[in-house]
């Protein structure tokens, strides 16, 4: 959800094109979740279920919207990974306390405001020191006081273990490789393995186990395929093997033939749709079933390879078209300050609702009242980043740089 203070160009600015993706991803999670909150105020789970399949699959990019935060932890790979993997070539070292600084900073000071608001109203409990560190993900991740900011969890372990990951790459592209299909081995194997320990994760979709009660099915799914950092870290290392093409092959990069930028750009489309086949939010089917599979076990490692393909390929100057269209300046403010319209868009989503369905519980919903929920609720998040940028992202940005910077 956030950006490094290094912007992931030439050290003269930012590329836009990659605020570009950073503003899609932010604006897939607010679809995702303009009609996913839903079900908290229609009648019954029957009825939410019921409007759920009234999508049609040329929306798969609304009901599969979460996968704005793989896109964001592919994007943390990709400038964490550029940042450190530069300074090892520049100086053959990593200077540590620069860089957790600037992390903690980045995340910390705008994430406390938002967990103080949270624990106010929610009250006092020992659960507001899990939310302070990691572990709540893989220990008590129920007790996550802000519900969606278990990414930040996974972003903190991350921010954890790249420095050793940069340090065992280096410029070795044999090394560089090896990681990556260890990431990817570790995120297959990880869902085989739950998957096959677990008859209800085989034969239900997510929708299924939330609308027949099925929490205890649900929070495995939540638990073991959904924010484990096993099946993260493929996203990661995707943006992270996408940094070492361009500190290390970015002039091979800008040679590619067009008809090797057309097979590269192929495979990432491929990689891009794996996910877009399965339906977690309907009465499961044969056909749902088999796309569920190749979801849970493909789907995360090859979409993250799709969005590390394109980015690679903007970067070392092909594909201008989808360049120009991810760098129209409307995007931009959207990627400035799109860590606070995660954390704060529910907030907003929840009034936004209330104002478009009413107070009492509705039995259906137009798609123009979804439309309405998301449009809204990105208008005022802006509103409110622009208010949080200045106020506090900024200044703990800036005062990184005085007292950390050399």
């Amino acid at each position: 959800m956030t950006d490094p203070d290094q912007g992931p160009g030439p050290a003269q600015g930012r590329l836009s094109e990659l605020d570009g993706i950073r503003a899609v991803a932010i604006l897939m999670v607010i679809a995702f979740h303009s009609w996913f909150f839903l079900s908290e105020v229609m009648t019954s789970r029957a009825d939410y279920a019921a409007f759920v399949a009234t999508i049609p699959w040329p929306l798969a990019f609304v009901r599969r919207g979460d996968l704005g935060v793989d896109v964001f932890f592919v994007l943390s790979g990709f400038l964490l990974g550029q940042q450190l993997l530069r300074q090892l070539a520049r100086t053959g070292r990593l200077e540590y306390r620069r860089y957790f600084a600037h992390r903690l900073l980045r995340i910390y000071p705008l994430y406390l405001v938002a967990l103080a608001i949270a624990a106010l109203a929610a009250g006092p409990s020992l659960a507001f020191l899990g939310n302070l560190l990691a572990y709540n993900i893989w220990f008590l991740d129920q007790a996550i006081i802000i519900p969606w900011t278990w990414s930040l969890s996974v972003e903190l372990e991350f921010y954890l273990i790249i420095p050793f990951v940069a340090l065992v790459i280096g410029a070795s592209a044999r090394a560089m490789i090896w990681m990556g299909l260890a990431a990817v081995a570790l995120a297959v194997g990880w869902s085989v393995f739950w998957l096959l320990g677990n008859d209800a994760l085989q034969t239900f979709t997510l929708g299924e186990m939330l609308n027949q009660g099925r929490s205890q099915d649900a929070n495995i799914y939540f638990h073991k395929l959904y924010y484990a950092l096993p099946i993260r870290i493929s996203q990661f290392m995707a943006g992270i093997a996408a940094a070492w093409l361009m500190v290390f092959r970015r002039e091979q990069m800008r040679t590619l033939t067009a008809g090797q930028v057309r097979v590269l750009a192929l495979a990432g489309m491929v990689g891009l749709l794996v996910p877009a086949f399965y339906n977690p939010f309907v009465a499961q089917t044969r056909l749902n079933q088999a796309a569920m599979w190749v979801d849970y076990i493909f789907g995360r490692p090859a979409f993250a390879a799709g969005v590390a393909a394109f980015m690679v390929l903007m970067l070392s100057g092909h594909m201008r078209g989808l360049r120009r269209v991810l760098s129209v300046s409307w995007l931009q403010p959207v990627a400035r300050y799109s860590y606070s319209m995660y954390l704060f868009h529910p907030v907003f989503m929840y009034p936004v609702a209330l104002v478009l369905l009413g107070k009492a519980r509705v039995s259906s919903v137009s798609g123009w009242q979804v439309v309405g929920i998301f449009a809204l609720t990105v208008a005022a998040t802006l509103l409110f980043g622009a208010l949080t940028w200045r106020l506090i992202e900024r200044p703990a940005i800036r005062f990184g740089k005085r007292h950390f910077d050399h």
